[in-house]
């Protein structure tokens, strides 16, 4: 099974401003396969394979910003960080520097992860019911408590939002939630619950609403999407008929198209305009 992490990047020498979104030079596109990463230029559709040194665990989910790509390590309890830099001459060419492992709890079970800033990422460890903050140049770690078997994490501002699956022996014990606290000062976590079962894939709109997948409870072709506005706190919205335990999900770069992950019907879309 493959992965998709979408990333827009940065890549003219010196302090330089963003490249536009409409224009796709210097983007890469990262896919996670089963032992290793696929790094797809979107100017030429070259790949190159990336792997990490000292582990043959395999990704289980990616983030990508900046010029970093963070890929969970799942049975490594650790993660992998794939930094990329220009090449001069060419400003729009790439190329990386030796991807590296971070080690992260034992026992932690890294399964979602998440982008802050050009050093902080946030992971979410399932096994611990725990969200790490992760500076990955240093390896520095700093662990909140989460909710039930967290299995995703998304910002929305300074605000860290994680997706508590709420899974006991792989079967939803209920319905999923979001905790939910400050990225940089008093962490004082709030919970913000959601009508689906196994929530697990989550993303910020162009409208600054959370857009959360919940797979359900296997066999039951009960997924559902539900919309969650970050302020108020509170899921506003709520989209059933999603089917079968639908998966990742992103939005088109024109913005008001949300694209669903789907073992059995493909790829699903959702008009949010």
């Amino acid at each position: 099974m493959r992965r998709l992490a979408f990333l827009a990047l940065t890549l003219a020498t010196g302090c330089s401003d963003a490249l536009e979104k409409t224009s796709s030079a210097g983007q890469v596109i990262g896919v996670i396969n089963a032992f290793d990463l696929s790094l797809v230029s979107a100017t030429d559709f070259s790949v190159t394979t990336r792997s990490w040194p000292g582990t043959t665990a395999g990704p289980s989910a990616i983030a990508g910003g900046g010029r970093t790509f963070v890929v969970t390590l799942e049975q490594a309890n650790a993660v992998g960080v794939s930094l990329l830099v220009t090449c001069p001459p060419d400003p729009v060419a790439l190329c990386a520097r030796p991807d590296y492992v971070l080690p992260l709890r034992a026992g932690s079970e890294p399964d979602g992860v998440a982008i802050q800033d050009d050093s902080i990422a946030w992971i979410a460890n399932r096994a611990l019911n725990s969200v790490t903050r992760l500076n990955y140049f240093t390896g520095e770690t700093t662990s909140v408590a989460a909710g039930v078997f967290p299995q995703g994490v998304v910002l929305v501002g300074s605000r860290v939002f994680v997706v508590n699956s709420n899974l006991v022996g792989g079967i939803p014990a209920g319905p999923s939630w979001l905790t939910s606290f400050e990225c940089c000062g008093v962490r004082t976590p709030d919970s913000i619950p959601l009508t689906g079962l196994a929530a697990r894939f989550a993303v910020v709109g162009d409208d600054s609403l959370l857009y959360v997948v919940a797979a359900g409870r296997s066999g039951a072709a009960n997924g559902k999407l539900s919309i969650v506005d970050p302020k108020r706190r509170t899921e506003i919205a709520v989209l059933n008929g999603l089917g079968e335990s639908p998966g990742a999900v992103v939005f088109h770069p024109t913005g008001s198209r949300l694209l669903i992950a789907s073992d059995r019907e493909g790829i699903l879309e959702v008009n949010t305009s």
